[in-house]
Order: C-alpha cells, then sequence, then structure tokens
C-alpha cells in the first residue's frame, strides 16, 4: 500500500506541475499576443534593403546543405589542391555548373574560418 500511496503522490505532483506548466504556457501566449498586436511596424531603409540584396546576389543562396556536404566531402577526397577532380565530382554530385563551382571554392577558402 505505501508503494501505491506514493506512485499516487509522484502522479498528483505531476498533474500539479504540469497543470503550473500549462498556466505558464497560456500566460506566455497571452503575453506574446499582447506583445504582437502593440508592437510597431518599422520600414527597413532603402540602403539598407540595396545593401541586402546585393549580398544575396554575391553569396550563394541556392546552394543547399547537401551540395555543401558534397563539396567538403570531395575537398575530403581530393586535397584542398586539387581543383580540377574536386569540380568534376561536384558536377556529377549537383547541379552546378563549373563557373559557379570554382566560385564558390574560392569563397569557401576566402572564409572556411567562419564557417
Amino acid at each position: 500500500k505505501a508503494k501505491l500511496c506514493t506512485a499516487a503522490g509522484h502522479t498528483r505532483n505531476a498533474a500539479m506541475k504540469g497543470l503550473r506548466v500549462s498556466e505558464n504556457a497560456q500566460e506566455l501566449l497571452q503575453r506574446a499576443d499582447y506583445l504582437e498586436s502593440h508592437s510597431v511596424a518599422f520600414d527597413i531603409p532603402p540602403e539598407i534593403l540595396m545593401e541586402k540584396d546585393r549580398l544575396l546576389r554575391e553569396g550563394f543562396p541556392d546552394w543547399t546543405k547537401k551540395d555543401f556536404k558534397a563539396f567538403c566531402s570531395c575537398l575530403e577526397k581530393y586535397g584542398r589542391f586539387d581543383i580540377k577532380s574536386i569540380v568534376n565530382d561536384m558536377l556529377v554530385e549537383s547541379d552546378k555548373d563549373e563557373a559557379e563551382i570554382k566560385r564558390y571554392f574560392v569563397a569557401f577558402w576566402t572564409n572556411f574560418r567562419r564557417i
């Protein structure tokens, strides 16, 4: 009987904690709704939007995680200096053309410390 009472006590405590969690969640949802309804919309300055567009054009937005992993796999397989083999493998592994792969190669090694 002692085990059953203890188990029932734990169940009751867990239920109470669950109730408190759901109350906290409800409070958070209400607060989020309030903040959303009272937030002030802001306009992004045109120069910031232009910079964003420029950075997207300079970057590689169409490279997926799969492309990145395939590129890294080629680097592991052929090393840093065998660009020809890396490009040939990437042509098979991805839908990228040779010029884009080479551009990605240069950008990767220019910025690899930040990745």
